[in-house]
């Protein structure tokens, strides 16, 4: 029998990149917490990647070339990542305000829904009726140079 467990390699550049799919220039700085652990690998990381201005136009011209959305997330996306109320339903501060950011108004942004009951895994429509939740979200803030990464495994 094999057991794998989580590593603390996702915090480097390189398998954020991976993970999305796309080149990452050379950061500027970059922010990193984990909180995945225990036998289940539940947990959240939160990756901050920042590029200078020249990087960030380079990668924000290649996100719009790979398909990622153009800011603002909607619907259960918006309510999952930036918090707020959704049908009457109030969901909280989000991810940014639980890591300090405030929410980026212009970029892009990019989810993948790694949930079994998953049926458009890029689509978040289901996604806060689930008793668990595992996906991954990135936004980029064009006007910030930033990339959040952030992995969320109930």
């Amino acid at each position: 029998m094999l057991l794998a467990a989580c590593s603390g390699t996702r915090s480097t550049p390189e398998n954020v990149a991976q993970e999305l799919g796309v080149s990452l220039p050379e950061t500027v700085s970059v922010g990193y917490e984990d909180t995945h652990g225990g036998f289940h690998g539940d947990g959240e990381t939160f990756v901050t990647l920042t590029f200078s201005a020249d990087d960030a136009a380079a990668l924000q011209a290649q996100l719009a070339e790979q398909g990622w959305q153009p800011l603002p997330m909607v619907g259960e996306l918006r309510a999952a990542v930036y918090g707020g109320e959704l049908d009457g339903v109030n969901y909280g501060d989000g991810v940014f305000a639980r890591y300090s950011v405030s929410a980026p108004v212009n970029g892009w942004y990019w989810f993948f829904d790694r949930h079994s009951e998953a049926t458009d895994p890029h689509s978040a429509d289901g996604l806060l009726g689930r008793y668990s939740m595992n996906y991954s979200a990135a936004v980029f803030d064009a006007d910030r140079n930033t990339l959040y990464y952030y992995e969320l495994d109930t």
